[in-house]
């Protein structure tokens, strides 16, 4: 299955440089981890550990691209991951290539999918709910991104089906604010806010 999808387009010319910026900081001196572990041929396997929405398959892709390595998605981006049967963990991604640059790019690349991943799947959540008690507003995001990580958290929004910036589409002059389905503040009353943070724990997100 192909591992680009529509959702890549949205992204910025220049945000592989982020993708960079990233490894340059996980591994900012000598690797001594891959020293040991050498060039030999490996193959790692991604596993879905808790229910939730896919998201980051752009930027794990673009992590192994620069480290010489090779993804193949089981999943689509935005797809519904589902724990079925009691299973414990879903395979999500197989990973091939040397085992110094599977290393390499391991965390950056599990750290950036498991936090896109807890966003859409958190913002998503309050999409669906919003829908369901009749909110005729939107779900959107607020400028509360973490430091460094702006263009992953909003991309996730973007997948959730959750506008990225706080909509207030105009009310007749004199007209009563409609109800809403949340309190929000008052320069905000028709879109609900979502929390962009997510707990690191595996019961939140992806490991």
């Amino acid at each position: 299955m192909a591992s680009e999808d529509a959702f890549v387009d949205l992204l910025p010319t220049e945000w592989k440089a982020s993708v960079h910026a990233w490894l340059k900081e996980d591994t900012p001196a000598f690797d001594v981890g891959g020293f040991v572990v050498g060039n030999k041929p490996e193959v790692a396997h991604l596993f879905a550990k808790s229910p939730g929405m896919l998201c980051g398959v752009p930027f794990v892709d673009a992590v192994f691209e620069i480290c010489g390595c090779e993804v193949e998605w089981h999943m689509r981006e935005g797809s519904t991951i589902e724990l079925r049967d009691g299973a414990s963990k879903v395979h999500v991604a197989t990973v091939r290539g040397p085992a110094r640059k599977l290393l390499l790019g391991e965390r950056t690349a599990l750290n950036t999918l498991s936090r896109a991943s807890g966003v859409a799947t958190r913002a998503h959540s309050a999409v669906q709910k919003a829908r369901a008690a009749g909110w005729a507003g939107a779900v959107a995001g607020t400028r509360k991104t973490t430091p460094g990580f702006r263009l992953v958290e909003k991309y996730a929004l973007l997948v959730a089906g959750a506008p990225r910036a706080v909509i207030a589409p105009p009310t007749r002059r004199g007209a009563a604010a409609p109800r809403t389905a949340a309190r929000a503040p008052d320069r905000h009353h028709r879109t609900m806010a979502c929390l962009l943070y997510t707990s690191p724990s595996p019961r939140d997100g992806l490991l």
